[in-house]
């Protein structure tokens, strides 16, 4: 959340889906909405990779 208060900043974190849930309902009640924030939820165990490449923060 720190890194998000520097608007040139992009912040990308990963976790389970169930830990980004949590995160991202508190982010809401903490700070609203960042723009520049994201959270992706990723299982790491899964094959093929589910990190997105495809995205427009990256």
């Amino acid at each position: 959340m720190e890194f998000s208060n520097n608007p040139s900043i992009t912040f990308v974190e990963s976790d389970l889906p169930g830990i980004v849930a949590q995160k991202q309902k508190l982010i809401e009640q903490l700070v609203g909405q960042c723009s520049n924030l994201h959270s992706v939820a990723i299982d790491i165990t899964q094959n093929p990779s589910q990190f997105p490449l495809d995205v427009n923060y990256l």
